[in-house]
């Protein structure tokens, strides 16, 4: 499935208007839309296959920013999926965000005391 095609939608990842006024009365729009908004969850019960759900979840987990309203969700399925790499590179890019850091911890015990060593330093 490519990820990138040619449309003629009339929107394109924004609000359609709820109504068009037209001389013939009838009218027809294509718009296309995201799904930022859907819990992490419900968007990948949409897909069967796990490499497509680990991509998303991982894609979601690396540049989501720090703050966005889901990224608890991303980062919670990212570590129920075991995708510690993921969670690690995050706390590289963002050191203090503190469910990324405690998401790091729960990996082992090495990662635990290597994180605590390395916020000990800082105090």
């Amino acid at each position: 499935m490519p990820r990138w095609t040619q449309t003629k939608a009339d929107y394109i990842l924004k609000q359609a208007p709820e109504s068009l006024k037209t001389s013939s009365g009838k009218t027809t729009k294509e718009m296309v839309m995201a799904y930022s908004d859907l819990n992490p969850a419900m968007l990948i019960s949409l897909l069967t296959d796990k490499e497509e759900m680990e991509d998303m979840v991982g894609v979601h987990s690396k540049w989501d920013p720090p703050g966005s309203p889901r990224i608890v969700k991303w980062l919670s399925i990212a570590e129920a999926l075991g995708l510690y790499e993921v969670i690690d590179k995050r706390v590289e890019e963002n050191p203090d965000e503190t469910i990324t850091i405690r998401l790091a911890m729960d990996k082992d015990d090495e990662s635990k005391a290597k994180i605590c060593e390395r916020y000990q330093q800082k105090l």
